[in-house]
């Protein structure tokens, strides 16, 4: 039976995508803004957190391992877009300057007949290969195993937006380099937040069938979510009061119809495990496309709703 994340936890998990995105342009600072933010962590998110592994970039992806406070739960967090990218200008650059999306390439993590996911994620995938962490010189799957060999460990694997694409492939990359020995002393807990669709429906299937336990958060006003399967739902977003995308851009709008004529279906979003879905905001008077998507996709918006559905779920009331 697959082990479900508690509230703790992936309550716990949308906050350290969120700390992930700490200190983009200052990297001096960035190790100790960090280690600050996880000692801030309350009990009921199982802080504090201290840092232990990392942060640690590659070609702009970063991702770092913290340690909870019980000693026995870990969490692998990967970081989303640099400068919090919002949601319209993910759009853009993945449409206007990402090719790379028309492309499929084979999934060999493991290699499992059918599984593609974009040219793009592939190269994301490449440099989350190639994290190091700048003080000991250790990758993801030594460190992680190392863990493990202390006995059992609980692992969360987290990220927003991009960042949880990125837990997707990253989860079955370190699941598949890790031995089954190593493996059987880890839960693995993979928690996305606002996460892309990176591949087909035989990843997807892999993905659902390798952790039936996943959760993933889901904003039903976000559009990243929705690309790349559903950018029909992108194009109709936000009518009046709102703005829908042919209004706020006809030339985005334009580009993203003929994504979607030129991928077709080889795009399907995980739909297995726990999902946490909700409703964000819509302006009760006159407002913009971008500052609607904006809003939407915020690791604000989401820190808010998952901590009130773990709040509630603990304790009840608001």
């Amino acid at each position: 039976m697959a082990v479900l994340p508690t509230p703790q936890q992936y309550a716990s998990a949308m906050e350290l995508a969120a700390i992930a995105y700490t200190d983009e342009t200052n990297l001096g600072a960035q190790h100790a803004d960090m280690q600050k933010a996880l000692q801030a962590l309350q009990a009921w998110e199982l802080g504090p957190w201290t840092l232990v592994w990392g942060p640690a970039t590659d070609q702009g992806i970063l991702a770092y391992v913290a340690q909870a406070a019980d000693k026995t739960t870990y969490a692998l967090a990967f970081r989303g877009s640099l400068s919090q990218i919002v949601a319209h200008d993910f759009l853009r650059n993945w449409l206007d300057n990402d090719a790379d999306v028309l492309k499929q390439v084979p999934f060999d993590y493991p290699a499992s007949a059918g599984a593609h996911i974009s040219s793009g994620a592939n190269a994301f995938l490449g440099s989350v290969q190639g994290l190091v962490d700048p003080i000991t010189q250790q990758k993801l799957p030594a460190f992680i195993g190392g863990l493990a060999g202390n006995g059992p460990i609980n692992l969360i694997i987290t990220g927003h937006s991009l960042g949880g694409g990125l837990v997707q492939i990253g989860s079955l990359w370190l699941y598949a380099q890790l031995a089954p020995a190593t493996r059987a002393k880890i839960t693995f807990l993979p928690c996305t937040f606002a996460a892309p669709t990176f591949g087909n429906q035989q990843f997807a299937t892999l993905y659902e069938t390798t952790f039936p336990n996943a959760y993933r958060a889901v904003n039903t006003l976000d559009i990243v979510p929705m690309a790349f399967e559903n950018l029909s739902g992108v194009q109709q977003s936000y009518p009046s009061p709102g703005q829908t995308l042919t209004e706020f851009d006809p030339v985005l709008d334009a580009v993203a119809q003929t994504f979607k004529d030129s991928t077709g279906n080889v795009y399907r979003s995980v739909n297995g495990g726990t999902l946490f879905s909700f409703t964000g905001w819509m302006p009760q008077s006159a407002a913009g496309w971008d500052q609607i998507a904006a809003t939407n996709h915020a690791t604000a918006t989401y820190l808010d709703f998952v901590r009130k559905q773990a709040y509630q779920t603990l304790y009840g009331g608001s």
